[in-house]
């Protein structure tokens, strides 16, 4: 699947078809996600008290609290470049054999 940038919108929804109970397939089949991206924002969901034995927060709610995660690891992750920078020598070595 290629990136896209999923609205907050989508966001809320597919945190609210999980809550409802929902598969994350399901959810990735509706919306046109990948499975992994599901799974980031249920944990996300959950950091934030989330869960589906709980009655589902307002959506603005949601939202605002969301919003105020934009720059967690959680909602943002490293590109794999700089995961990758601080093993390259060890890389190099063993891919020259």
């Amino acid at each position: 699947m290629a990136r896209r940038q999923v609205s907050m919108n989508e966001i809320v929804e597919i945190i609210y078809q999980w809550h409802q109970g929902k598969s994350v397939k399901g959810i990735e089949r509706s919306f046109g996600v990948d499975r992994k991206t599901v799974r980031k924002y249920v944990r996300l969901a959950q950091s934030i008290g989330v869960y589906r034995d709980r009655p589902f927060p307002l959506e603005t709610e949601l939202a605002s609290q969301l919003a105020s995660l934009s720059n967690s690891k959680l909602l943002r992750e490293k590109p794999a470049r700089e995961l990758i920078i601080p093993h390259r020598k060890t890389f190099g070595v063993r891919l020259k054999y």
